[in-house]
């Protein structure tokens, strides 16, 4: 994932989310400031989770199956061995889904396998 891009695409959904609050509040004049703000919660919760998965996958542990710095298995202190590029879909605060796509090893000493974090 190029960061250029990255930053790109978050100035993007940066100005979706506030022309969309601005369109909603023209929508709602006589909105409260309990309503107002929890629409502005969804279209930042909604941002957060892009820029969220996003970044996690600039991380260099997405592929450490190509380089040099070989996690470790946090309980026995092994290095992992790269089983199989795994994909994971997890809950942000927010509510919204997050898929990650990252190298998953297993610990040749206590059998665990991992996603490593970064």
């Amino acid at each position: 994932m190029d960061t250029h891009k990255t930053v790109e695409h978050w100035q993007e959904l940066s100005r979706e989310a506030m022309q969309g609050m601005m369109s909603w509040r023209e929508e709602h004049p006589k909105a409260s400031l309990g309503e107002i703000e929890k629409t502005l919660d969804g279209h930042i919760m909604k941002l957060r989770a892009q820029m969220l998965e996003d970044a996690a996958q600039l991380s260099e542990m997405r592929e450490w199956s190509q380089s040099a710095a070989v996690p470790i298995c946090p309980d026995c202190k092994a290095a992992l061995e790269f089983r199989i590029k795994g994909k994971r879909e997890l809950q942000t605060q927010g509510g919204y889904s997050i898929r990650l796509e990252r190298d998953y090893g297993i610990c040749p000493s206590c059998g665990q396998g991992f996603f490593p974090p970064g």
